[in-house]
C-alpha cells in the first residue's frame, strides 16, 4: 500500500479449566482476537494508524492479559475501529487525534454501541513550556433495558481542558512525547440529562439530622474502635456511608 502498512495479527486465549469445574453455558474454548491495521509511519512529521478489531468470547474485551471476562460464552463479543493519529508539522505545532467506534454484546454482562472522539493540539512556546488543548465527546447508547438500567436513552459526555506545561527540552523526536512534562490544567465537562451523573439527575445539598450507623457502617465502627491511636472513626464511617448514598456509577467509562 502506497505511503504506508498492512498489518494483520490474531491472538488466542484458550480456556484450560477443568473439566469437574461448573462451566458456564456455551463457554468458548478457545477465544479469538483478530487485528487488521493500516499504519503510516510518515505522516505529518507523525504517524497514522486505523484499525479494525474483533473479538469473540474471553477476548471480547481486547485486553492481553489481566481483565479478560473470563468462563464467556460464544455470544460475548466485541468489535470496534480506531483512528490514531500524531502530527507534528512543524516543531512549534504537535497534537493528537483519536476516534473509536465500539459495538459490544454481553461484555461483563452490558451490551452497547459507544463512539469517541478525541483532539489534544499543542503550540511549543519555547524549548520549555507549551500550551496543550484537548476536547473530547463521548456518546454511549444501550442496546437493550437490561443494560442501560432500564432504559435505552444516549448518554454523551463533553469536556474542553487547557493545560499551560512545563516540559524538558525537546529530543529528536519532537515535542510531543517529550516526558517528564509539570501540567497545570482545568477542564469542563457537560453530561446530558440521560448521563446517571448528570448534574441534572445528582441529589441537593442538604442538612440532615445525625443518624445511627447503619448496617454496613457498624463493621467499620467496630474496626475503628480497635485500631491505632489517630485513626479517625468518624472517617471511617463517612466512607462506609457514602458507599451507601452514591449514585449509579457512570457508563460513560470505559471498563
Amino acid at each position: 500500500i502506497p505511503n504506508g502498512t498492512l498489518e494483520a495479527g490474531v491472538s488466542l486465549i484458550i480456556d484450560s479449566a477443568n473439566a469437574n469445574v461448573v462451566q458456564s453455558t456455551n463457554k468458548e474454548s478457545v477465544s479469538p482476537w483478530l487485528t487488521v491495521q493500516w499504519v503510516q509511519n510518515d505522516f505529518l512529521g507523525g504517524f497514522n494508524k486505523l484499525a479494525f478489531q474483533w473479538g469473540q468470547g474471553s477476548a471480547a474485551n481486547m485486553h492481553s492479559q489481566g481483565s479478560q471476562q473470563i468462563d464467556a460464552s460464544s455470544d460475548t463479543r466485541q468489535w470496534r475501529i480506531i483512528e490514531h493519529m500524531v502530527y507534528q508539522p512543524t516543531s512549534e505545532i504537535s497534537g493528537g487525534l483519536v476516534f473509536i467506534y465500539q459495538d459490544t454484546k454481553q461484555l461483563f454482562g452490558s451490551s452497547l454501541k459507544r463512539w469517541s472522539a478525541g483532539i489534544r493540539p499543542a503550540l511549543q512556546l519555547n524549548d520549555y513550556f507549551k500550551i496543550e488543548l484537548e476536547g473530547g465527546y463521548t456518546s454511549v447508547t444501550p442496546k437493550d433495558n437490561a443494560s442501560g438500567g432500564g432504559n435505552t436513552n444516549t448518554r454523551s459526555l463533553f469536556k474542553a481542558t487547557v493545560a499551560p506545561t512545563l516540559m524538558i527540552a525537546p529530543g529528536p523526536g519532537g515535542s510531543y512525547f517529550t516526558r517528564p512534562v509539570l501540567r497545570l490544567f482545568g477542564t469542563l465537562a457537560a453530561w446530558n440529562d440521560a448521563s446517571p451523573v448528570s448534574p441534572a439527575r445528582a441529589r441537593p445539598a442538604t442538612l440532615r439530622r445525625p443518624r445511627a450507623p447503619s448496617a454496613a457502617t457498624r463493621p467499620a465502627l467496630r474496626s475503628a474502635r480497635k485500631s491505632k491511636p489517630g485513626t479517625s472513626a468518624r472517617a471511617t464511617i463517612a466512607a462506609g456511608r457514602s458507599r451507601e448514598d452514591a449514585l449509579p456509577a457512570s457508563r460513560l467509562t470505559a471498563r
